[in-house]
């Protein structure tokens, strides 16, 4: 067997940074500790549950705090019932999408993490004309118009217009 480095040391893991452990059984509790030791926001630990307590056992005895341990996602993805590798990444994959999407469900416990790590903007590119109801590409669309802080787009001049001179009532039932 050849040596095996878990040395996260130069992987510059930050609160932002995802971490799934995935070792097939060797070097499990060496990876893990590496893995619970770093800053990282997010670690998912591939096993089973009873080999993940085993391991979460020896790295008590080793000194990991229980809050750390508590914070692995183990068994690392959601479950869908996954049972093949494929379909095990892809509930790890849909797991941290949904972490990182910051569902309430799925936050990370690490309140550093949860600090140091701001969420990107949803960025929607369509949106519903106030007026006649009709979806409107928000990047191409020429009749746009900002109230109270909001941006409103519109499919023509004309419904551009009519909510200029009753944007009170069009924008209370667009925010519906």
């Amino acid at each position: 067997i050849e040596d095996r480095d878990f040395n996260l040391a130069k992987a510059k893991i930050t609160a932002r940074s995802f971490v799934v452990v995935s070792t097939q059984g060797e070097g499990d509790e060496e990876a893990l500790e590496q893995a619970v030791r770093s800053e990282a926001g997010y670690v998912g630990f591939v096993a089973s549950r009873t080999k993940a307590q085993k391991v979460f056992e020896y790295l008590r005895g080793k000194g990991i705090p229980q809050a750390k341990l508590d914070a692995v996602r183990a068994p690392a993805g959601l479950n869908i019932g996954a049972g093949a590798p494929e379909e095990i990444a892809i509930s790890i994959l849909a797991e941290i999408i949904k972490v990182g999407a910051g569902t309430p469900e799925a936050k990370v416990t690490s309140s550093k993490a949860a600090k140091a790590s701001p969420m990107l903007p949803v960025l929607n590119t369509e949106a519903k004309d106030p007026i006649c109801g009709m979806t409107v590409d928000t990047g191409k669309t020429r009749y746009k118009t900002q109230h109270e802080g909001k941006w409103f787009y519109f499919c023509c001049a004309g419904c551009k217009d009519a909510f200029e001179q009753q944007p009170e009532k069009y924008a209370v039932s667009a925010n519906q």
